[in-house]
């Protein structure tokens, strides 16, 4: 009974190795955010060598300020896709 067993659990085993899984195309691009809305700014120099706490205060300031443009522009990406893309 236990052959038995292990010889059909072994055929149901092999049987699943010759399944294969289908791919799918992938979904066509149906809305282009403008290249103007996806420009990425360069970051603020990082201070090098010798700095004193005001260069280090002026980078975070300096960070901060292009974190926050760079979160401006993520939102006017998304305004502009539920515009003229019907969707978010």
């Amino acid at each position: 009974m236990r052959s038995v067993l292990i010889v059909m659990s072994m055929l149901i085993l092999a049987g699943c190795a010759g399944i294969t899984a289908q791919s799918v195309p992938p979904a066509p691009i149906l809305c282009q955010v403008p290249a103007g809305l996806l420009n990425i700014e360069d970051s603020p120099a990082i201070p090098q060598n010798e700095y004193s706490q005001q260069d280090v205060a002026m980078y975070i300031s300096k960070l901060h300020q292009w974190a926050w443009r760079g979160w401006l522009r993520v939102d006017a990406v998304d305004k502009w896709v539920i515009e003229n893309c019907g969707r978010k």
